[in-house]
């Protein structure tokens, strides 16, 4: 398709955008010189991208569940917001889902203006300009382009506007010369640059009112197939989501999420439960995993597709919202107060369950900071089938089939002790962990958790049993070890043998305390439950044994808490 036809005969007449792109962002640094690269790259017969639409005939305008913009033609730097767009008389209408910086650039540099404190600059292009040769052409520019108010006239430089090209979209491109042509010898009468000029105009012409130079791939098909395709087109450029599509729909409906909206809501949801405060780390949420969890808390259909945003389904959402908001924030506050972080959480999914957990049982927002023996006990179950969850990849492949069995088993008053997930590891795969994981690798704090008695899960440090501060040059000398013993203590310092988990009052007073000094004053209770083998002397010599005998401790531990 030629440049010019398309700005002047599609853009913004059946060439519109639907409300899931994202607005013009080319000229958010015009110092980026966006617009310029891609005319330059015009001229330079560059290929510059495809443009990808989704085609609606007549018949099912009225299919259509988005708003729909225009593009931008002023750009104004203090209201850079797009125009909803009138498509009413259009026979066939296409949504442009991949391509629009590239199409509201051309569309702004041939017939619009960057507005900046209200005053309005057009493109425009130097016909005598050197940029190629200079040392500051950054860019690797060979045709220099600018936005001006009053273009400069200094030596060696005639700026023409480069939307007059469109004034000759019909004509010859000998015309759109010969219209420059006094211009260029009242500057000049050097016939090389006079030559130069008329070749930069000829070009000009070509590439935007001659050449094919737009590759335009039109696709029909239903809502679903236009959400795959729009997430997988623009997964190069800014990270999106199913949910920038879906939250456009839902948008569209103004009886949902009063009064704000859905966009809003969802948004700022998400930017909270990531925010990252003294007591939680951020967790990375995404708004697909808010309305993936909506669908769940909401008891409908867990398959995380258009379908199941349907307009009965949004109407229980909408009013089902301040309750899933309630009880996901108070699953993320039960998972910080048990140090988890986003690195330990494998598959984010394995939060809903709990979430609607709370949900069903209405749990008090009391419940994570409450000491009550049957809350510490729910809670104790809770983080354990969490756990659980985490090391088995129980929410794999099939995590809808999950979630729906265990929203099920919830709903027949099942509790997370009584839940199983039909995942087996075999002691193989456990003993592969505890030989690989090391301090604050992805599975340690997962594994500790089952190694230690639930006491000490609340609010939990990770601390070294015999102090990292030990494992240095001159006890090795002082205990006359050789490289080989030296090499092996140093490959078990860090090893989550040599780790366990504490109360942080109780790691602060521990500190580089000597381990067999520290131990002395602990309970035997303590001792087991940091699984502390008791039948070997545990001066820091004879680490090694100490490692060894509390390796298998381990694996027993873990590998009974799995089956």
């Amino acid at each position: 398709m030629k440049i010019a036809y398309a700005v002047l005969e599609k853009i913004n007449h059946d060439y519109v955008l639907p409300s899931i792109q994202r607005e013009f962002v080319w000229l958010k640094n015009k110092n980026e010189q966006k617009i310029e690269k891609l005319f330059d790259s015009i001229l330079q017969e560059y290929p510059f991208g495809l443009v990808l639409t989704w085609e609606f005939h007549k018949e099912d305008c009225e299919k259509i569940h988005y708003e729909v913009y225009k593009f931008a033609q002023d750009y104004d730097a203090e209201n850079p917001h797009n125009e909803l767009a009138n498509t009413n008389g259009y026979r066939t209408l296409y949504l442009v889902l991949d391509g629009q910086q590239r199409l509201t650039a051309l569309n702004l540099g041939l017939k619009g203006h960057y507005i900046k404190k209200k005053r309005l600059q057009k493109l425009y292009l130097n016909l005598l300009s050197d940029i190629e040769d200079s040392r500051d052409n950054d860019y690797n520019f060979k045709y220099e382009f600018c936005f001006f108010e009053n273009p400069p006239n200094a030596d060696n430089q005639l700026w023409i506007e480069v939307g007059k090209v469109l004034d000759f979209h019909n004509k010859i491109t000998e015309d759109f010369k010969e219209y420059f042509d006094n211009k260029i010898r009242e500057k000049t009468s050097d016939g090389e640059k006079i030559k130069k000029a008329k070749t930069i105009l000829g070009q000009l012409h070509k590439r935007i009112c001659s050449d094919d130079a737009l590759l335009i791939s039109a696709f029909s098909g239903d809502d679903e197939k236009a959400l795959n395709v729009f997430v997988r087109t623009n997964d190069g450029g800014v990270k999106l989501e199913k949910a920038d599509l879906l939250l456009s729909y839902m948008q569209a409906s103004k009886k949902i999420f009063l009064p704000r909206g859905a966009k809003k809501e969802v948004f700022e949801f998400v930017d909270i439960l990531n925010k990252v405060d003294v007591h939680k780390p951020s967790y990375n949420f995404s708004k697909d995993d808010i309305l993936k969890a909506a669908l769940v808390i909401s008891g409908l259909e867990v398959q995380y597709k258009l379908k199941n945003f349907n307009e009965t389904n949004l109407d229980v959402i909408s009013e089902r919202w301040e309750s899933i908001k309630k009880y996901i924030a108070l699953t993320v506050k039960l998972i910080a107060q048990y140090g988890f972080s986003s690195k330990n959480i494998i598959s984010k999914n394995a939060l809903i369950p709990i979430a609607y957990y709370l949900f069903f049982k209405n749990i008090s927002s009391d419940f994570v900071a409450s000491h009550d023996e049957r809350d510490l006990e729910i809670k104790n179950e809770i983080i354990k089938w969490l756990v659980i969850s985490q090391l088995t990849k129980a929410f794999g492949a099939s995590s809808d089939t999950t979630l729906k069995n265990m929203r099920n088993s919830i709903n027949e008053g099942k509790s997370f002790k009584e839940i199983n997930l039909s995942k087996n590891i075999d002691k193989d795969e456990v003993k592969k962990w505890i030989e690989r994981e090391s301090y604050n690798t992805k599975y340690t704090h997962l594994i500790l958790l089952l190694t230690s008695n639930n006491k000490y899960w609340d609010a939990c440090h990770l601390d070294h049993i015999y102090p990292i501060s030990g494992f240095d040059d001159a006890f090795y000398a002082r205990m006359g070890f050789n490289e080989e013993k030296i090499i092996s203590y140093n490959s078990k310092a860090n090893s989550i043998v040599n780790l366990h988990l504490l109360n942080p009052s109780v790691n602060i007073l521990k500190s580089d305390n000597d381990f067999v000094d520290w131990k002395s004053n602990q309970s035997k209770e303590f001792l087991d439950s940091s699984l502390i083998p008791s039948d070997i002397d545990l001066d820091f010599s004879n680490f090694e044994e100490f490692f060894e005998k509390r390796k298998v401790k381990m694996i027993d531990k873990v590998y009974n808490a799995l089956i």
